[in-house]
């Protein structure tokens, strides 16, 4: 596993973008989000 390494995500609805962008700015994401478009 060399070279590797593990991507953690987190699933956000499309609606809670907005307090998604304030969780990054704040430092509060530990995780990529990614919004599910459903």
């Amino acid at each position: 596993r060399l070279g590797r390494t593990r991507v953690i995500r987190e699933t956000r609805r499309l609606e809670d973008i907005n307090l998604a962008i304030d969780e990054v700015l704040s430092g509060k994401v530990t995780a990529r989000l990614v919004f599910d478009l459903r």
